[in-house]
């Protein structure tokens, strides 16, 4: 809970000392104006090619249309917020790592379903994402497993940054 009541307040907060995604946020964050939300690719989904489930324990109230608080799915005490938001809504999903988080992955991707999987942490978005270029990089050669996510397509935008930061941009074509 506490870290959604951050992340609600723009104070991007994250699990398991991920200072990475925790940084990615906060570029995120800053460069579009957006609550982001950090979440780890799950599971391939079964229903379509280029579907990912992205999944994490608790989201910012406000990154969501609708929420309820939940129990924490690994210890099945405390608190949590499970959100949803609509299907049809575009997110991109981007993660910079590396040793001088020289690394980024960007990717426009669109949210299909939210599903309420019990055995499974509790916000958890399908999303269809590129290609199956795309897809191969969660697979082969993910950065780290937390991703983060933002609402809006704003994958050219931050790809055009993170360049000018001086990073390389893996953008699932390949």
């Amino acid at each position: 809970m506490a870290l959604a009541l951050l992340n609600q307040r723009g104070i991007p907060a994250g699990c398991e000392g991920d200072e990475q995604t925790l940084l990615t946020m906060l570029a995120v964050q800053t460069a579009t104006g957006e609550p982001t939300f950090m979440a780890n690719p799950s599971s391939r989904y079964p229903k379509g090619d280029n579907e990912l489930v992205l999944a994490h324990c608790t989201i910012a109230p406000n990154f969501v249309d609708r929420y309820v608080v939940r129990d924490h799915y690994e210890s099945r005490s405390g608190v949590g917020i499970q959100g949803e938001i609509s299907a049809g809504s575009p997110v991109t999903i981007v993660k910079c790592g590396g040793r001088n988080m020289e690394r980024c992955f960007v990717s426009p991707g669109t949210v299909n379903e939210c599903t309420d999987n019990p055995n499974m942490c509790r916000t958890q978005f399908v999303v269809t994402i590129g290609n199956s270029a795309t897809l191969e990089y969660f697979m082969e050669r993910s950065i780290g497993n937390h991703h983060v996510i933002v609402r809006g397509d704003h994958a050219e935008g931050l790809s055009t940054m993170f360049k000018m930061l001086g990073a390389t941009i893996d953008e699932g074509r390949g």
